[in-house]
């Protein structure tokens, strides 16, 4: 079945529009796949710099003083963190091991949408002075009283939306295969 341009960007971005649920599509080798792969760089990339690389930093933190962001910033995040080319080299593998194993993308469906928050809170958003970074982190965003927003609660609520996705695209494909 040939899917629209519109439909294959929204089901990049929404797990349940995703093309994942009929064994046709999970086998075929489509848009939405490499668009999802490439995607999938960006929680990747933060994940293994925040989590491993650079320890419950920021990703231009250890490249800069203070909130600006310039072209040499940028250049010395892009030719010493270890991070983006990691992620691009695990997305490449994730794309060609998904073509030989269907249910690879049914795994990797929800990875964007779901750790998204983790991606903003690691990455903020540059040239606009690192809002997140200078108005949530190091505490100054509470939650409750005496417990302020850190990363690992992002990365819980990043978990159990890929779970809540994953077990939603589970079912869906089950339905659809008790249809045929």
């Amino acid at each position: 079945m040939e899917r629209s341009f519109f439909s294959t960007i929204i089901g990049v971005f929404w797990p349940p529009y995703a093309p994942v649920i009929t064994d046709d599509e999970l086998y075929s080798g489509s848009t939405w796949w490499g668009a999802t792969c490439v995607l999938n760089v960006i929680p990747i990339a933060a994940v293994l710099h925040h989590a491993v690389i650079y320890y419950q930093r920021c990703m231009l933190q250890p490249f800069s003083y203070g909130y600006e962001v310039n072209w040499g910033v940028v250049y010395r995040w892009a030719t010493h963190d270890a991070a983006l080319p990691w992620a691009i080299l695990l997305a490449i593998g994730v794309f060609r091991l998904g073509l030989r194993i269907s249910h690879i993308k049914l795994a990797v469906a929800p990875v964007f949408i779901s750790f998204l928050p983790i991606s903003l809170w690691v990455w903020d958003i540059f040239f606009l002075n690192r809002p997140i970074c200078r108005y949530l982190h190091d505490g100054k965003f509470v939650l409750w009283q005496g417990c302020p927003l850190r990363g690992r609660h992002l990365y819980v609520f990043g978990a159990c939306i890929y779970v809540a996705f994953l077990i939603y695209l589970i079912q869906q494909r089950a339905k659809q295969r008790s249809l045929e």
